[in-house]
């Protein structure tokens, strides 16, 4: 289990509609509902929903970042608005707390906030997040587990295919790309196909194509399932898989 998410459930249980736990640790929540585990992660992703945002919920968030005493507090300009927090004082808090939204969401304290340059990751997922269509799948595939609100196995898959697909072409056109985020985002999406029924999901048209994108150029490959430790499943299942839950 992540480091930090039960003392973030503790401060947020009665905000679930406000926020939604992506990535891996949405990941890691969902593979301990079913007695497994995920790759190691160590920090909270989570996209506000603007539309239900409270100002209690920010007084709420910078109470939480005060009591955890975070060292570094930082945000990107621009939109969607991210903040990072990491380097706790408490070691029952969370090692890094990563917050999108899509509009403006003014924090108390700002001025102890200092300018962030972001990364690949950070870029790539505030593109996906500002699409409209990405935003829709976000909303339509939330769920509560154990009082966290977090987006569903089946859910995650889109976005991991879509940041794949961004960074894929980022590095194509000459740009520099961490080969371990784009190694990480497919052998993520590998995994939530092998561990988990997956339920059909209705996509916006426009994340059906980039599905459809993805599948045709994922290029899985037994060798890769056996060096991933996954076993009584084949590379050709992997890909009907995703074709019979999205396509």
């Amino acid at each position: 289990m992540v480091r930090g998410i039960e003392k973030f459930k503790e401060y947020f249980q009665e905000y679930a509609n406000q926020y939604v736990l992506i990535g891996g640790t949405a990941c890691d929540i969902s593979f301990s509902q079913h007695s497994g585990d995920f790759r190691a992660t160590r920090d909270l992703d989570v996209v506000l929903i603007v539309e239900a945002l409270t100002p209690a919920f920010g007084e709420r968030f910078w109470q939480f970042i005060h009591d955890g005493g975070y060292q570094n507090r930082a945000k990107s300009s621009g939109q969607p608005q991210f903040y990072r927090f990491d380097k706790p004082s408490e070691t029952e808090f969370p090692s890094m707390i990563e917050l999108f939204a899509r509009t403006d969401f003014l924090l108390e304290g700002a001025a102890e906030i200092t300018p962030l340059h972001i990364d690949d990751n950070v870029y790539s997922l505030s593109a996906i997040l500002l699409n409209e269509a990405y935003y829709q799948a976000l909303l339509s595939g939330r769920e509560i587990i154990d009082g966290l609100s977090i987006l569903k196995p089946s859910w995650i898959i889109p976005f991991k295919a879509k940041a794949w697909l961004d960074l894929s072409q980022r590095a194509a056109s000459g740009m520099h790309v961490d080969s371990r985020d784009l190694k990480k985002h497919r052998n993520d999406i590998i995994r939530l196909v092998a561990e988990f029924v997956l339920e059909r999901c209705e996509l916006p048209d426009e994340v059906k194509t980039d599905m459809e994108k993805f599948v045709g150029s994922m290029g899985v490959t037994d060798a890769e399932l056996k060096n991933l430790r996954i076993r009584g499943v084949k590379a050709e299942e992997i890909r009907q898989l995703l074709v019979d839950t999205y396509l």
